[in-house]
């Protein structure tokens, strides 16, 4: 079994190339404390302009590994560049779709559930109105049919 995390500085790549990004760098800064800065440059067209651009700096700090700095600069400058380009990243991880699953499944049981607990009144002598039993068994099969279509999920 392995594990495959996403990477900001990768999808930074993919999205400035996707954007027609004109230029973008990794920036990194030393302060006089000794600490790291990891930064990322970017140059962005101005809207309704062929010509013109605006260059922004985003900045993060992390005092073990310059990478997360890296890292955490990247993925300011995409949720940047996402409130400009309106773009969405589509994100799927196995743990959150499962837990989406699970969710659904569960929902969907749980509605389903009253339906589940009607069962015909019966009389005195034990007989059942055949209207009652055709209600019945067609909330049973509404049900079957709501928990197969949610395990399937």
């Amino acid at each position: 079994m392995f594990a495959v995390s996403c990477s900001y500085i990768h999808l930074l790549d993919v999205v400035a190339s996707r954007c027609r990004v004109p230029f973008y760098s990794y920036l990194r800064e030393i302060m006089d404390d000794g600490d790291v800065l990891g930064g990322v440059e970017l140059d962005v067209n101005v809207p309704g302009s062929d010509s013109l651009t605006i260059r922004r700096f985003f900045w993060a700090q992390d005092r073990v590994d310059s990478l997360f700095a890296y890292e955490g600069a990247a993925f300011q400058a995409i949720r940047y560049l996402q409130r400009l380009y309106g773009f969405i990243i589509v994100y799927y991880n196995y743990t959150p779709m499962t837990t989406y699953r699970d969710l659904a499944r569960s929902t969907v049981i749980l509605a389903a559930s009253p339906v589940r607990s009607t069962i015909p009144v019966a009389s005195g002598d034990g007989s059942v109105a055949v209207g009652d039993v055709d209600v019945v068994a067609q909330r049973w099969m509404l049900h079957a049919g709501l928990v197969s279509t949610a395990c399937s999920i």
